[in-house]
């Protein structure tokens, strides 16, 4: 007799690993669009030092 696939409990663990690998995308998915980006500052380009020449060697 052969055992069913809902009695075998390696079946269970790659669904439940599957399934939590689903909800945590989502979750991540859903933290990174409901907040805002923190970490980048923009700055205006007239307050940037002017760029310098590179010295050349004579």
């Amino acid at each position: 007799m052969q055992t069913r696939w809902y009695e075998v409990p390696t079946a269970w663990l790659v669904i439940a690993v599957l399934g939590a690998t689903v909800i945590g995308s989502a979750w991540l998915i859903h933290a990174a669009m409901a907040q805002r980006d923190r970490n980048v500052i923009e700055h205006s380009r007239s307050s940037m030092p002017p760029a310098q020449k590179p010295e050349t060697a004579h």
